[in-house]
């Protein structure tokens, strides 16, 4: 966990626990999860992987945001280096547009 984990108490299935066995996020309900603290980044995808094992999405790099219009998509980079988005380098202040209809 990353800064803070609050104590979680029922009999709820378990979905995520800290390496010391306390459990972190809990299914409730059929509809519902819960997480009880702030995860790192390896802690919230084994989540999103748990939850949702046939979900498909692409990581972006730090710093780069992804705007989709409907009939274009636009990438923006705020990091103060390069990244790598849908096979393209994208510099420092860069913008990526895509046409997607």
């Amino acid at each position: 966990m990353h800064s803070y984990l609050g104590q979680l108490e029922g009999g709820n299935k378990e979905l995520l626990a800290t390496h010391d066995g306390v459990s972190v996020a809990v299914r409730c309900g059929e509809n519902m999860t819960y997480m009880a603290g702030w995860g790192d980044d390896d802690a919230h995808m084994h989540l999103i992987k748990t939850i949702a094992p046939d979900l498909k999405f692409d990581l972006m790099p730090d710093g780069v945001r992804r705007r989709d219009t409907g009939s274009e998509t636009f990438w923006f980079n705020y990091a103060d280096h390069s990244g790598e988005v849908a096979g393209t380098v994208l510099p420092v202040a860069g913008v990526l547009r895509r046409v997607t209809r």
